[in-house]
């Protein structure tokens, strides 16, 4: 991404860069819970039996 598309010309972050940065760090932390739970990493569907359990990760089989 451009620096331009991340900040003003004040070097203070734009809207639209804050809430891109959120979601990525909000998606690698979900993508680390993942792969240290199940000791791997591979693409597809991961589901989890109780919301709040980061450790419950499991390959949904089903959908990949």
């Amino acid at each position: 991404m451009p620096d331009s598309e991340c900040a003003d010309a004040d070097l203070n972050p734009l809207v639209d860069a804050e809430w891109r940065f959120l979601r990525l760090h909000v998606e690698t932390a979900i993508a680390l819970q993942i792969t240290l739970a199940t000791g791997e990493f591979r693409t597809g569907r991961y589901m989890r039996e109780e919301k709040w359990d980061t450790r419950g990760w499991k390959r949904d089989e089903a959908s990949n």
